[in-house]
């Protein structure tokens, strides 16, 4: 080989070094932000009722039981972008909530791994409000936003099983300001 050819190659080597982790860098605050944005969407939706949610849910909400207090709806699991899913989605409303606004509205994040710190940009108030006890790899330890104007608080759950990644988000809504 020429030393040419040898100069050629190692650019591409070093080209492909380079532009491959920034590609993958990227999706990562792609990821993130597309995240934060379904966050700030769910939120300004969310006092409009349950029927407003689609979108930012790709399905609608099917009522799937319930109590004399509150009936449960499930939506269907979604891919937020190509790397982020959003599975297990439920919500609870109110018998006696005529706008069918939650009071509380849960669902599991799979896929790309979004670290606490990263979570601390968007909500630098975060405070840890429940730890795990120790009976489960399930168990998470949470991180809460104060409650809004709009009476929401948002909760972030980091699982025992992988405690550097989001596992869960839950929008609380105060009863009073549903009713």
């Amino acid at each position: 080989m020429t030393s040419a050819t040898l100069l050629k190659i190692n650019m591409m080597i070093l080209l492909i070094l380079i532009v491959f982790p920034c590609h993958a860098m990227r999706d990562k605050k792609m990821s993130v932000i597309n995240l934060m944005n379904f966050i700030q969407e769910t939120k300004t939706k969310l006092p409009e009722g349950i029927k407003s949610l689609t979108p930012p849910f790709y399905s609608s909400f099917i009522k799937v039981g319930g109590s004399k207090s509150f009936s449960i709806y499930k939506s269907e699991d979604f891919k937020l972008d190509n790397q982020m899913g959003i599975e297990r989605v439920e919500a609870r409303v109110f018998n006696k909530n005529d706008l069918g606004v939650p009071f509380l509205l849960t669902f599991k994040i799979s896929g790309e791994c979004i670290k606490l710190n990263e979570l601390k940009l968007h909500y630098p108030e975060l405070t840890a409000t429940n730890i795990p006890r120790g009976d489960s790899l399930d168990e998470e330890t949470s991180y809460s936003t104060s409650k809004s104007e709009s009476h929401l608080k948002l909760v972030f759950g980091f699982s025992e099983r992988n405690p550097n990644c989001l596992r869960s988000i839950v929008f609380n809504m105060d009863e009073f300001k549903i009713t």
